[in-house]
């Protein structure tokens, strides 16, 4: 999920799906940006800034 200018790992609780739609219990608010596809790209980032800060 979005936050300002950065992003934040949010766990999502599922509900009901099928061939096309998953429900989204609880975990992401209405009218939230979130990320679904190339997050493989924040998560390098987040796991960037992660190692840096443990130098």
């Amino acid at each position: 999920m979005k936050e300002g200018e950065e992003y934040e790992f949010t766990p999502l609780v599922l509900g009901r799906s099928d061939k096309y739609y998953i429900e989204v219990v609880d975990g992401l608010n209405k009218n939230s940006e979130y990320v679904n596809k190339n997050s493989y790209l924040i998560k390098a980032d987040i796991l960037k800034s992660e190692v840096e800060d443990d130098d």
